[in-house]
């Protein structure tokens, strides 16, 4: 078993829910596939930090079908919620 980092036990993280970094290569095909705009609103990404998704709430599947480019009004919304998880 593996043992918990001092962070883990004072937060109370799960070690299973710890976020997986998504490889840049997986950022570049989702930045394409949303052709620059955010895949909830369709603003523009031009200037903004394009922001990546988990739809199933995982944050180590970084797989293509389970990520989605935000904008960060629609990342940050408390309208975003559950509801919102279906792929674009």
């Amino acid at each position: 078993m593996k043992s918990k980092s001092v962070g883990d036990i004072v937060l109370g993280n799960k070690p299973e829910k710890r976020r997986k970094p998504i490889p840049i290569e997986t950022q570049k095909k989702l930045l394409i596939r949303s052709k620059g705009k955010c895949e909830n609103c369709g603003k523009s990404l031009e200037n903004l930090k394009p922001l990546f998704h988990h739809i199933d709430g995982n944050p180590r599947n970084n797989q293509l079908s389970n990520l989605k480019v935000l904008c960060p009004d629609c990342h940050y919304s408390p309208d975003f919620n559950k509801s919102s998880y279906s792929s674009a």
